[in-house]
């Protein structure tokens, strides 16, 4: 399974899709009037999966 996250940043908004092989998800929309919906974005790649 293939997982993606797609950001688009605008004026009035920011988006954010999360993709599983390729069909959305969950989409995210976060308004500069509203309180944050979510924190910081790290990109990295998961090497070992611990049980």
């Amino acid at each position: 399974m293939r997982t993606e996250i797609v950001i688009n940043v605008g004026i009035h908004e920011t988006r954010i899709a999360i993709l599983e092989d390729g069909q959305v998800m969950e989409i995210l929309v976060e308004r500069p009037e509203h309180e944050r919906m979510v924190g910081n974005i790290y990109k990295g790649v998961v090497r070992s999966v611990m049980p």
